[in-house]
């Protein structure tokens, strides 16, 4: 699964501004700004210039990076207890 950042502003009376809205709702997809943002581009270029597919792969290749990092960190804190 790929880390998600938190919403500065949802709170229990929700998101407050139609961005966080959108996020919440489906209508923005943080993958595509994850992705972007490791490339150094913005949505926009990402959306225009990567076909489909390879945005897919990238997507993968994030959750397999956060897998493999959640795993060190489970080894790591099982370690430290012994």
């Amino acid at each position: 699964r790929i880390q998600r950042a938190r919403l500065g502003g949802r709170h229990a009376r929700g998101p407050k501004t139609r961005y966080e809205r959108a996020f919440i709702d489906g209508g923005l997809s943080p993958d595509e700004f994850v992705v972007a943002e490791m490339l150094g581009m913005t949505v926009a270029r990402l959306r225009a210039e990567m076909p489909n597919n390879e945005f897919h792969q990238w997507r993968a290749f994030v959750m397999y990076r956060a897998q493999m990092q959640d795993q060190a960190n489970r080894e790591a804190r099982r370690r430290r207890g012994r």
